[in-house]
């Protein structure tokens, strides 16, 4: 980022922002402090659970829908904004693809419903069966949906989103532990500072001018082309005869 002209500042800038994530991140999961909202929220939500196993549910019904709605609309938006949208229709395995994280979870939020509704319990063939009729049901109406542009774009945002719910509800839902919580937090800091940086350079663009200025000697070539120019004037090349 430096040899491409990124000024320091800029670079500091990431950094302490990467760092306060990371510290974060550390002391959220680390101290269990996620893990104790979620039995709160999981206590509202599905008292029902078992304790152990409440907060993990809690996080399961709630950041996956957030995450895919709002990853969804927002992917819609952008892609309406686009001059060629609607250019192209996806292939129906495109569609399936595109969708298969979102419909898996909504099979298993069917199925979840149903189970908790019923209080039935696992193995029973019904959970199973209502876990396979979501899964199903997302896909036909993806296969549907996504034949136009703006709702595959939905549809990717969605199942985009819901994949991040997933895995930020595995994450904050257990209480990790101190050590695991500072390695966790560590991660995150590394992966926040590049993340931070390329966005900068991204919305900051690139100076291509100045870099080549940088990088290209062109004090020395101009010097030398006059140093040339100089050696002809003063001795011709001679005639051959």
């Amino acid at each position: 980022m430096a040899a491409v002209g990124t000024p320091s500042s800029r670079l500091g800038r990431s950094f302490v922002v990467a760092a306060f994530i990371g510290i974060a991140v550390a002391l959220f999961l680390g101290l269990g402090l996620t893990n104790k909202a979620w039995s709160g929220v999981g206590k509202v939500l599905v008292p029902v659970v078992a304790l152990d196993s409440r907060p993990l549910v809690a996080a399961l019904l709630t950041l996956p829908v957030v995450a895919g709605v709002v990853i969804g609309l927002l992917n819609l938006l952008r892609g309406l904004q686009e001059p060629s949208h609607g250019a192209d229709a996806p292939s129906i395995g495109a569609r399936i693809g595109a969708v298969l994280p979102a419909a898996v979870y909504v099979g298993w939020l069917v199925a979840f419903g149903y189970a908790y509704s019923n209080q039935l319990l696992m193995p029973d063939w019904r959970i199973f069966a209502a876990a396979a009729a979501g899964l199903v049901v997302t896909e036909v109406v993806a296969a549907l949906l996504g034949r136009w542009r703006a709702g595959f774009d939905l549809l990717t945002g969605l199942s985009t989103g819901a994949a991040l719910g997933v895995a930020l509800a595995l994450l904050t839902a257990l209480d990790v532990g101190r050590r695991m919580g500072a390695a966790i937090g560590l991660t995150a800091g590394l992966i926040a500072w590049p993340a931070l940086m390329a966005a900068d350079l991204a919305s900051g663009g690139v100076d291509v001018e100045g870099l080549k200025k940088r990088f290209i000697p062109q004090q020395t070539i101009d010097m030398t082309k006059e140093t040339i120019e100089w050696a002809r004037a003063r001795m011709p090349l001679s005639r051959k005869s």
